[in-house]
């Protein structure tokens, strides 16, 4: 989307989140306990609407209520409701609250639509602060692995150095002085057991802006073995490796279950990302699409970047051009070190797909993710070397 008032895009939508004194999450599951997590971390304030969790008065330290309290909740406070239930469970639930006089999309929202796009200007407007979900720091250009149809196309790369820690330190601060919470983040990398200071980025991470981050995570592939000192730092800040299954790899299945061994005699936690095919972003075909609109706004990929202090709305995109294409994305970042009037309102934009041009120069190269591309191919086919 392009931006047609820059700063000012949800001013009407937002006005929804004025005042709000208190979100009740309706549902005290799986859902309500993830919008919980967040919440806690935005420091926005909450309750819990629970029938069979009120006997014990507090579910993780928020405070439950009974349905038949909601109506005395509402009087007492600004309230909007966040049904954190199945859909329906949840239909059920809305039918009733609207008889009442509520209204959805007013005071009542549905778990999905509200943490994929409600809350994030909940935030700007309500809180006076910026959440993104996805979000890493431009790192590691080395990998273990040269697989063809890389979504990032490392492997095409001429120019593999990576970051100097110093220069990966000043984007982590310019990144947290702007964006009060990050749901997930990490390093845009190859390999990140190929960085020369993991150590150091992990633990500059963890000690300095750990509040502001829901899940910081070591992703690898399965290739390596990390040295002692990485397996010591993610030991004491008690971070989870996440390996990419890539059994189609010769030799890959040996090494896994070897890294498993050694993370697991260190009490590391260990999840296995089991995928049976990839999503062809179509990098080495190409080929120009005329609908980059189109596709850009139903495309909605999460994988921001970060680097040399501009906020890149597609890590994908990113690399491979520079691996690729070489084409001028220089106005397609978000620069944020500099003090613009409303910066939060303005990132929250971003994040949610405004920008200047009403798409990246990319997309007119790329098939998209998953939720319009069915073009499938097989995990980790590797180029020859």
């Amino acid at each position: 989307m392009k931006w047609t008032n820059r700063g000012h895009q949800f001013d009407e939508i937002g006005k929804r989140f004025h005042d709000v004194e208190e979100i009740i999450i309706y549902g005290a599951g799986e859902y309500g306990m993830k919008l919980g997590k967040l919440l806690k971390g935005i420091k926005a304030p909450f309750v819990y609407l629970d029938d069979f969790k009120k006997s014990k008065g507090t579910c993780e330290g928020v405070k439950v209520i009974y349905h038949k309290d909601l109506e005395e909740e509402m009087k007492k406070k600004k309230c909007i409701i966040i049904l954190a239930l199945g859909r329906e469970n949840a239909g059920i639930v809305l039918k009733g609250l609207e008889l009442q006089g509520l209204r959805y999309g007013e005071n009542v929202f549905d778990i999905h639509s509200f943490m994929n796009y409600y809350i994030y200007i909940y935030a700007t407007y309500g809180l006076n602060k910026c959440i993104i979900q996805d979000c890493s720091v431009m790192g590691v250009f080395k990998c273990s692995l040269k697989c063809k149809h890389c979504v990032g196309a490392f492997p095409y790369m001429n120019n593999k150095e990576n970051t100097a820690i110093d220069n990966v330190k000043r984007d982590i601060d310019i990144l947290f002085s702007k964006i009060d919470y990050i749901k997930e983040f990490g390093m845009v990398c190859g390999d990140i057991l190929l960085y020369e200071d993991t150590e150091e980025f992990i633990s500059y991470v963890m000690e300095n802006y750990s509040d502001q981050i829901g899940n910081c995570t070591v992703l690898v592939n399965g290739m390596l073995i990390p040295r002692q000192s990485i397996i010591d730092t993610v030991k004491k800040y008690n971070l989870p490796v996440m390996i990419s299954n890539y059994d189609t790899v010769k030799g890959w299945k040996e090494r896994h279950d070897r890294l498993i061994e050694v993370l697991s005699s260190n009490d590391i936690k260990v999840v296995d990302i089991k995928m049976k095919e990839w999503v062809d972003l179509g990098w080495t075909e190409r080929k120009y699409h005329d609908n980059a609109e189109k596709l850009f706004d139903a495309c909605g990929g999460q994988c921001r970047a970060f680097q040399d202090g501009k906020l890149f709305y597609c890590a994908h995109a990113l690399t491979a051009n520079r691996a690729l294409y070489g084409l001028d994305d220089s106005e397609e970042g978000l620069d944020l070190t500099t003090e613009e009037d409303n910066i939060k309102k303005i990132i929250t934009e971003y994040h949610l797909g405004y920008n200047k041009n009403s798409n990246l120069k990319m997309c007119h190269y790329c098939n998209g993710v998953s939720n319009v591309n069915q073009n499938t191919i097989p995990v980790a086919v590797q180029l020859e070397r």
